[in-house]
């Protein structure tokens, strides 16, 4: 198991024009679970119908903890940066914290 911590920033617009899109055309493009793709730190893969997910720093853990009747193994903690996220996946990350993407960076930020 991984645990994995997301940070959500709206796309940077500095670039311009097709300079921009080629960009964003040269991120691999998967299906689902796009975190898992991420394997050294500043790689970038871009999720369809979610967003765009880059590995900003992984610390390995490899422990294992008793918790009752179950063990969880801890592999690695990896923090990822979300980006150009969708209507929807805006709307699956507040079911998480109970508020929108605004009102958490107004929080932590």
């Amino acid at each position: 198991m991984s645990l994995i911590a997301y940070n959500y920033f709206e796309s940077d617009k500095t670039e311009k024009g097709k300079n921009a899109e080629a960009k964003e055309s040269k991120i691999p493009e998967v299906e689902e679970n796009g975190g898992i793709h991420l394997k050294k730190v500043g790689e970038k893969v871009r999720q369809k119908t979610w967003g765009t997910f880059t590995l900003l720093e992984t610390k390995s853990i490899n422990e294992s903890f008793e918790l009752a009747p179950m063990v969880i193994t801890v592999k690695d903690i990896r923090r990822i940066q979300l980006s150009s996220l969708t209507d929807e996946a805006k709307e699956e990350l507040k079911s998480y914290t109970g508020m929108s993407f605004e009102e958490a960076y107004s929080i932590y930020y």
